[in-house]
């Protein structure tokens, strides 16, 4: 635990995700993951962020008709 909260510090990941009521709202909520996701999933995501986004965490452009 205390290595995984070392790295989470050092990667700065609590910027976007929160974890246990701190860090930021932009990603998902990393509380509780471990019961959610297996440990290889869990390394995919940390080597890999962008393989798999959900939708609700997907960005949109949006074009107005005049081009804007």
């Amino acid at each position: 635990y205390e290595r995984g909260k070392a790295a989470y510090q050092a990667a700065q990941c609590g910027k976007c995700h929160r974890f246990q009521f701190e860090g930021g709202g932009v990603g998902h909520d990393l509380t509780g993951v471990g019961n959610r996701f297996s440990a290889n999933d869990l390394l995919e995501s940390i080597i890999l962020p962008s393989k798999v986004v959900s939708d609700q965490y997907a960005s949109k452009t949006v074009v107005s008709t005049d081009g804007r």
